[in-house]
This record gives C-alpha cells, sequence and structure tokens, in this order.
C-alpha cells in the first residue's frame, strides 16, 4: 500500500509540474522571421483546429489572427516599434462538440542594431593597427532579454562588391540576461588577422566593411530561444583604403 501511494504521489507530482510548464510556456522570437508552431496530430484523431492570436496585434505587432484546421501553424510576427511585444498564441481543439484550448505565450522581439558610426582611413599598407575594435548593439536594452545566457555574433569582412573575404570571419560573445554590457571587441588575435589582410600588397585600395552576418541564441531548450538571425549583415566598422602614388623615380641632370 505504501509502495502504491509514493507511485500515485509521484505521478501526481509528475502531472502537476506539466501543467505549471504548459501554464508558463513561453516563445521568444526575431520580428520578421518565420516560425513554425505544431501540436500532435495523433492525440485527438479527428478533431478540428482553431488557431488565433490573443492581445497585442494591430498597428504595433504584425502577423495577424489566423484560423486553421491543420495540426501546424506557421506565421511571421513583424514589430513596427523598438520595443518587444508580449500576445498569445491559442489553439483550440473541438472533438465531438467537447473543445480543450491550449495557450503559449509569445515575445517578439527587434532586430539587434549594431553601431556602424565608425570609418577608418589609412593609405594602402599602412593602416595602423588598434588595441581595440568593438561591436555595439545600440538597441541592447531591448533584446538582451531574449535569452538568459549568452549572444553569439558572427563577424564577417566583405570587399566593396559585397563579396565575403575568405579567412576574416570569427564569432564574438555578448552577455545576456541583466547584463548591461552592449558592446565587444574583437580579441588580440582576431584584430591582427584583420589587419595582416588590411595591409597586405596584395589588397585592393577600396572600401570594406566589417559585418555582423548572424546573431545567434542557444536553442536551449528549444521551445523558448529565438535561435539565430542571419539576415542581419550589419556594418560594424568601414574601412577605406587608398592607394599609394605609382613609383616615379627621380631622373637626374
Amino acid at each position: 500500500m505504501k509502495i502504491n501511494l509514493n507511485f500515485k504521489t509521484s505521478i501526481l507530482f509528475i502531472v502537476l509540474l506539466l501543467v505549471s510548464f504548459l501554464a508558463n510556456a513561453q516563445k521568444k522570437m526575431w520580428t520578421g522571421k518565420s516560425y513554425n508552431f505544431t501540436i500532435n496530430d495523433a492525440t485527438n484523431v479527428g478533431s478540428t483546429k482553431a488557431w488565433t492570436l490573443q492581445g497585442l496585434q494591430g498597428a504595433n505587432l504584425i502577423g495577424g489572427s489566423t484560423t486553421t484546421n491543420t495540426a501546424s501553424y506557421t506565421n511571421t510576427f513583424t514589430l513596427t516599434g523598438s520595443s518587444a511585444l508580449t500576445d498569445t498564441l491559442q489553439v483550440s481543439e473541438t472533438l465531438t462538440n467537447c473543445v480543450t484550448t491550449n495557450k503559449l505565450g509569445i515575445t517578439v522581439f527587434p532586430l539587434p542594431i549594431l553601431d556602424s558610426s565608425i570609418t577608418n582611413t589609412s593609405c594602402a599598407t599602412q593602416a595602423s593597427v588598434p588595441t581595440t575594435l568593438a561591436a555595439k548593439v545600440n538597441n541592447f536594452s531591448n533584446v538582451k532579454s531574449i535569452t538568459s545566457t549568452n549572444f553569439t555574433l558572427t563577424y564577417q569582412l566583405y570587399d566593396g562588391s559585397n563579396n565575403p573575404i575568405s579567412g576574416i570571419t570569427g564569432t564574438l560573445t555578448l552577455p545576456a540576461g541583466t547584463a548591461t554590457i552592449d558592446s565587444v571587441s574583437l580579441s588580440t588575435i582576431q584584430i591582427g588577422n584583420l589587419y595582416t589582410y588590411l595591409n597586405a600588397v596584395t589588397t585592393i585600395a577600396g572600401t570594406y566593411k566589417l559585418k555582423i552576418n548572424n546573431f545567434q541564441t542557444p536553442l536551449t531548450p528549444p521551445s523558448t530561444e529565438a535561435g539565430a538571425v542571419s539576415s542581419i549583415f550589419a556594418t560594424i566598422r568601414t574601412f577605406v583604403i587608398n592607394g599609394l602614388p605609382v613609383s616615379n623615380p627621380i631622373i637626374a641632370n
């Protein structure tokens, strides 16, 4: 009897824990990125499904309220402002005139905005190597709470035709959650590799841009994190390389 009671208690605890998780479940998303939501179609065979978006919609959160009779729901939510907005996605299943409704909280965050106000100008092969080279997220206060763990930023150097330059790429780690740090610097080795290329005798004079081409939050757990957004291509530093005058030998008369 005691073993049976302990078993029942354990089952009740698991059920309550699951209910608590479902009640507090929330999905965090980047604005403008498509996300897919599904339910197990085999759980209630033959049921009709109605997906609806509750709460904030209209002018500030574009995505609309959608109703469909499928086990899958895909939508792209787009912010028109700079602050994150919270909403509720609801799916109702009807089976033999009985209805069960499940809700999922969703929060849509603006894309990171990187500081691109700095331009470094130098003559070919003569660029001075800086001690620091930072990437700053200007709207960090509006995106940091999308994850409790660190962001991963991937940078890449591009030429004047926006072609990626092989080998001049890397990752940066930006503290997340409650952190107030909104910028991160390339390491000494990363800066050295960048300027080795910019100062090479084979470097063509022109404009080069160091860009963040991927901004990612960890996918742990996948039910809550926003994942990667790879459509930023935000410039964090511009380098203008001017060509040297062509060698003109001195002529003695």
